[in-house]
């Protein structure tokens, strides 16, 4: 199967493609389960439109792919959400710029209890967070862990990104005490390209990420709707 749940449409004003041609391609590709979640500075004033549209692509397409529709939450100052924001119909979010000295979230832990959603930690070094915050490479895991939050393995690889690898997520890879602290600890793992152009998706990519954690008997996030009972 291949999940990929880091996708954008062009409600995000980085993305380029219309969200039914974008599921629909993802379906031509193979594609099993996908999340879209733009970037929450675009859905600020769009939500309504927004959900009606993901809504709507999840009937028509169900018994094509397992669509879900969550947002990017940023946490620098000028590209989070309004006070007050309702988010209400979103299915899970996606948390970035947790590294910034920026953030709004300083607590991150803090920040995640007005959220009832799942929530996962977007292309983010969380073995360096955690060194620099916690001054070990574990702590910041074990309470990833103990707030039932996720953590992604982004492989992007497109022009918008222009063509650059995460170092973190090769470092993974190759880094074995990292994996033991990742599977001993239980923590759960997603899987995302992070696409912002269909036509440079690389779904062997996320195909390849997924064979490498499941053969790790790692905690792989395969979708949301039973997220919170499989806690460890």
């Amino acid at each position: 199967m291949i999940i990929d749940l880091h996708s954008h449409t062009n409600f995000s004003h980085c993305g380029y493609d219309d969200p039914e041609a974008l599921v629909l391609e993802m379906i031509k590709r193979g594609v099993n389960v996908l999340g879209i979640n733009d970037h929450s500075v675009a859905l600020a004033s769009r939500r309504e439109e927004y959900l009606s549209t993901l809504t709507a692509l999840k009937e028509k397409y169900k018994n094509q792919i397992t669509l879900y529709c969550g947002i990017e939450l940023a946490t620098v100052p000028e590209r989070a959400l309004p006070s007050g924001y309702d988010l209400t119909g979103f299915e899970y979010g996606l948390i970035e710029n947790i590294d910034s000295e920026r953030t709004i979230a300083p607590d991150l832990f803090e920040y995640v209890k007005g959220f009832n959603m799942p929530l996962g930690i977007a292309h983010t070094d969380i073995f360096a967070f955690s060194n620099k915050k916690y001054g070990n490479d574990y702590k910041f895991i074990e309470l990833l862990v103990e707030h039932n939050v996720y953590w992604e393995l982004n492989v992007s690889l497109d022009s918008v990104h222009r063509f650059r690898e995460h170092e973190y997520v090769k470092e993974f890879f190759v880094n074995t005490h990292q994996q033991d602290i990742a599977r001993k600890s239980g923590l759960k793992i997603s899987v995302g390209f992070d696409g912002h152009k269909m036509d440079e998706y690389k779904p062997y990519r996320v195909q390849s990420a997924l064979e490498f954690l499941e053969k790790g008997k790692f905690n792989v996030v395969k979708g949301f709707a039973d997220y919170f009972s499989k806690t460890k």
